[in-house]
């Protein structure tokens, strides 16, 4: 009998090599050299070049370099979970793209709405998505993804497609270039619902940021890129945590919105769907295993809360 940790489709190296020549490593490695020598650059041009031991100084707080270099990060863990196979890596990869885009897009929109005059109207709409379940927005989104069939409507992608129709789900194309980015698509369903709570929680923490701060910078000269990179971004460090913190448990044990779209077919199957399954079975034991990895991929985040507010506490 095969064991569980031993199974390929929990997880499997056996396309490491594909990592190192995947087109977003390249990009990746591209961005990380675009990031560092933006911070170089940065470095240079507020307060000399090299620091006391002869080595080039980089200033990592520049717009460009830290986006750069995020984005380099991103798009390297996006090679390595997009390319290697099996449940663990699966959630893994949700983490980094849920959680991630999430607060990014939430921390973009929750700054765009306090400049805007609409600002509730805005931040109402966003929101929105909170408020219906994950089986119904998947029943939503099975509506833009579907492919026409016998007795289906065509997806809305796929009446804007002009090629054949893809399984934007199931993750099925002439070609075969869909899968695996059958997960991903699956994820935006989730960033939709969670980009609200991101916008929100952030969007209260900048209304935080004393007014004294911005009018101080604003004296010294500071536009408004530089406010917010240099004054509001670095005060509501620790709410940003907080929502990755929050979003990561949140996906770690997604279930509901997999079920309800693929089933966890078309290497889709995370650790949460298989405790059901392992339930549905009898096979209790598969599914403490899996519920137990689901606890242990739990343990860092909630250790590393902990520690940062135990720090706050001492400050």
């Amino acid at each position: 009998e095969t064991s569980i940790l031993g199974d390929d489709g929990v997880i499997s190296f056996d396309r490491i090599g594909d990592v190192l020549t995947s087109r977003l490593t390249i990009l990746g490695i591209v961005l990380l050299v675009v990031g560092l020598l933006a911070a170089r650059r940065s470095a240079a041009s507020v307060g000399g070049g090299t620091g006391a031991s002869g080595d080039p100084k980089l200033d990592l707080s520049s717009p460009l370099a830290t986006i750069a270099i995020a984005a380099a990060v991103v798009a390297v863990l996006m090679a390595v979970l997009s390319t290697l196979r099996g449940v663990v890596w699966n959630n893994l990869w949700w983490v980094v793209v849920v959680a991630g885009f999430s607060t990014v897009f939430g921390l973009g929109l929750a700054v765009l709405a306090d400049r805007s005059r609409n600002e509730t109207a805005a931040k109402t709409l966003i929101f929105m998505p909170m408020a219906i379940s994950l089986v119904g927005a998947a029943i939503i989104w099975k509506y833009v993804y579907d492919t026409p069939g016998a007795g289906q409507a065509e997806g809305l992608l796929n009446v804007l497609w002009p090629g054949d129709p893809i399984d934007f789900l199931r993750g099925t194309r002439t070609d075969g270039t869909i899968a695996p980015w059958n997960n991903f698509f699956i994820m935006v369903i989730m960033i939709w619902i969670q980009t609200g709570f991101a916008m929100v929680v952030i969007g209260a923490a900048i209304k935080g940021v004393p007014a004294e701060l911005n009018e101080a910078a604003r004296v010294d000269g500071a536009n408004e890129t530089q406010l917010f990179w240099r004054v509001t971004l670095p005060q509501i460090t620790g709410t940003i945590l907080v929502v990755i913190t929050t979003l990561t448990i949140t996906v770690l044990k997604i279930f509901d919105l997999v079920k309800a779209t693929t089933g966890g077919a078309a290497d889709t199957d995370v650790l949460a769907n298989r405790v059901y399954e392992g339930l549905r079975n009898g096979n209790f034991t598969a599914s403490s295993v899996f519920a137990v990895m689901i606890f242990i991929l739990v343990i860092p985040i909630g250790y590393l809360n902990i520690r940062r507010n135990r720090e706050e506490v001492v400050r």
